[in-house]
């Protein structure tokens, strides 16, 4: 089998792996017919990029990395596919990107915004994801199965609830202050 079509049935078993998750959790997945760089939609209106990874020998993680280059990009002129080293972000194309670790069946969902140049993730194996507070790629452990960053109805919820907890006193005409119920 050709490398790219590897590739890409790789990459199609990643989206329908998170779109299953996704459907188990109450979403209703969306798939454009188009790629413009948003793999599937919400229901909600979250757009989503799945990439995915295997396992990765690497000599500074001994029990193996999972590494997710997105600075990649190309170029397609008329049949030829160009490939440069180009920085690409994802911020503005889409809100989340869900990285998906193959041999260990693990999700990362990480705000686009957040996202710079290369992101490792090391197996479960790994003395750093043993550790009680992690500290591996600015806190990317923190993010592993975050499916609750794609439920706007309970960030909603939950802005509300705080809201609801205080009530402005005005102390004075130049002071304003919250008081906790």
């Amino acid at each position: 089998m050709k490398r790219a079509f590897t590739t890409h049935s790789q990459g199609m078993a990643g989206v329908y792996a998170v779109a299953s998750r996704l459907c188990l959790l109450g979403h209703t997945p969306f798939f454009p017919s188009v790629d413009f760089g948003v793999d599937m939609m919400l229901d909600n209106g979250l757009k989503l990029q799945v990439k995915c990874g295997h396992l990765r020998q690497h000599p500074g993680y001994k029990q193996g990395v999972y590494s997710f280059d997105i600075r990649k990009a190309f170029k397609i002129v008329g049949h030829t596919v160009y490939k440069h080293q180009k920085e690409r972000t994802y911020a503005g194309t889409c809100d989340f990107v869900i990285f998906w670790a193959i041999e260990e069946n693990r999700f990362f969902i990480i705000p686009a915004g957040s996202i710079n140049g290369c992101v490792w993730i090391p197996s479960r194996g790994c003395f750093m994801c043993k550790r009680q507070k992690p500290t591996v790629s600015g806190g990317i452990l923190a993010h592993e199965e975050a499916w609750h960053l794609l439920d706007m109805d309970g960030v909603l919820d939950e802005v509300e609830r705080v809201a609801k907890s205080r009530i402005k006193v005005k102390v004075s005409d130049q002071t304003d202050m919250f008081k906790e119920i």
